[in-house]
């Protein structure tokens, strides 16, 4: 059986936190997780009670986790989910799941109206990183 010191008993997480970063006995490993909109989709309720049952040691609860509202404008007769969002730079992004990244579809460099292949500057060359050895 292993007595904890008296210094580790009920400690907040921030102690928790900096005690592990030092490594000086905290009370228990520092808990973190990240929450993503489609397990709370999923799970509902379910999954923001089982995070308050284990809190993160890094955030609020409270302050996070929230039920986000359905996008329901972008599901297709057929049930599947696609949006295209473009972004502050001119690339346009696909998403194929709710509320998860998407990917790229066109970027910016391929499609930008004021792109001139005389502006790029070339790829640096490996003999140039690494030097004349």
């Amino acid at each position: 059986m292993s007595v904890k010191p008296p210094s580790c008993q009920e400690m907040n997480c921030r102690e928790r936190v900096l005690r592990a970063i030092r490594f000086e006995h905290p009370d228990k490993i520092p808990l973190s997780y990240s929450v993503i909109a489609p397990e709370l989709f999923r799970c509902g309720q379910r999954f923001i009670d089982l995070c308050k049952k284990y809190p993160n040691d890094f955030y609020d609860i409270d302050s996070v986790i929230k039920m986000p509202k359905r996008d329901t404008t972008n599901y297709r007769p057929d049930g599947s989910y696609y949006k295209e969002w473009t972004d502050e730079w001119g690339s346009v992004w696909v998403y194929f799941r709710e509320e998860i990244s998407g990917e790229v579809k066109r970027r910016f460099l391929m499609t930008g109206p004021n792109l001139r292949p005389s502006r790029c500057r070339p790829y640096p060359t490996l003999h140039a990183k690494i030097g004349n050895d």
